[in-house]
């Protein structure tokens, strides 16, 4: 974080998430006073004395939490983001939650901009929107996500600053599924790269996404009101390319190339197991997804915030110092 923030009164919700975790590390250090609002405990233990616990669907509770802070700055992270749900219903923190943030932040006057997360999920994957009503969802939690973004933009003009963000595929220090995984993969020797199957995705290093979300802070108002921006990193990776990085920076061996046709069996096999209920490595679903293009519109973040301070080879060392870490905390 670029800036010193001690005037400033930032509110996380789903604080003790991935990003939000990452968020909330970054005002304290800048000097804000920070509330992480989660229904869950910090995944950060040093975080736990600006944790208040409510649970987004509360309204109650999120006007209590928002009232005793009186927050100058709102981050709406919090979310459902697992896609096992079957109905819009399973996702009524990413429908009732997101209202009652809005209403609650309404009654707050203290409240001078408000960031929602979204999801880049709204539109399936390899569909590049044209809008940013533009929407193409292929789950259940991208279509919860839409609801989410319809509530908050009926807001118009109303009350602070507030704009929408859609992570894409984030990573980085205090991540789990996909990425976590992922990294666990190639560090194990288990990652493999399919042939003739490369496909260049938008990701996005988490350290990029603290410096994204602290320049839509600062922006002038007229340049971030009622927008929606997407945050990711520049260019655009394979996922082999990112991999091969990965090995290169633990000094451990390159993954190896499989035939597309073995990558299809060990996915027909995956989805076997997942009916099972169990889980997998790999399924047509997510073999789908790793071998479709999937480049996001990053103009507009770009335009805002200008270039990030991470290239990838200096997040991945960040985070293998990360899990190094973890190992070691683990071992005692």
């Amino acid at each position: 974080m670029t800036g010193n923030r001690v005037n400033d009164r930032v509110l996380v919700t789903g604080g003790s998430g991935f990003l939000g975790t990452n968020l909330v590390n970054a005002f304290l250090r800048a000097g804000a006073a920070v509330a992480s609002v989660d229904c869950v405990p910090p995944r950060n233990a040093a975080q736990g004395p600006c944790w208040i616990e409510a649970d987004l669907r509360d309204s109650a509770a999120m006007t209590k939490a928002v009232s005793d802070f009186q927050p100058t700055e709102v981050i709406h992270m919090g979310a459902r983001t697992d896609l096992r749900g079957k109905r819009l219903e399973d996702y009524d923190a990413n429908t009732t939650g997101v209202e009652t943030v809005a209403n609650t932040v309404l009654g707050c006057p203290s409240v001078r901009r408000v960031i929602y997360a979204s999801s880049m999920l709204v539109c399936r994957t390899g569909y590049r929107p044209t809008s940013d009503d533009d929407y193409a969802p292929s789950t259940v939690y991208g279509e919860s996500k839409i609801v989410g973004e319809r509530i908050v933009r009926q807001l118009g003009n109303t009350g602070p600053t507030w704009l929408i963000v859609r992570p894409t595929s984030i990573w980085g220090p205090w991540f789990g599924t996909p990425y976590r995984e992922f990294f666990d993969a190639v560090l194990r020797g288990r990652f493999v790269n399919f042939g003739g199957a490369g496909a260049r995705k938008t990701f996005g290093y988490v350290g990029n996404l603290v410096f994204q979300v602290e320049s839509l802070l600062d922006a002038p108002g007229e340049r971030v009101q009622g927008r929606t921006f997407y945050l990711g990193d520049r260019p655009p990776l394979l996922i082999s390319e990112w991999a091969e990085i990965i090995a290169h920076e633990a000094g451990v061996r390159c993954p190896r190339t499989v035939p597309m046709w073995v990558a299809r069996g060990a996915a027909k096999a995956g989805d076997l197991l997942l009916r099972a209920g169990v889980d997998a490595p790999i399924s047509s679903f997510r073999l789908s997804n790793m071998t479709t293009e999937n480049e996001m519109p990053l103009d507009p973040i770009y335009d805002v915030a200008g270039a990030p301070p991470y290239a990838v080879g200096d997040g991945v060392r960040e985070t293998l110092a990360w899990l190094a870490a973890v190992a070691r905390e683990g071992s005692k």
